[in-house]
């Protein structure tokens, strides 16, 4: 995976609107990951009886709360 967006810019010769929209999409993806593992993580410890409930993903999944 390229480390840096500025990197995939100059290889690839992107327009801003394309960088801007390739920028959102990897801070979407890793919020999606983020939200994932601790969906993952919680439901293992209700597995255990920690929690009472189960969490899901939905098609919200991919925002944060700033």
């Amino acid at each position: 995976m390229v480390k840096s967006i500025p990197a995939l810019k100059k290889m690839f010769g992107m327009k801003d609107f394309v960088y801007e929209i390739l920028k959102n999409f990897i801070f979407s993806r890793a919020a999606w990951e983020d939200n994932l593992n601790i969906v993952q993580a919680h439901n293992l410890e209700a597995d255990l009886g920690v929690h009472t409930f189960y969490l899901g993903m939905n098609k919200f999944a991919d925002l944060v709360k700033f």
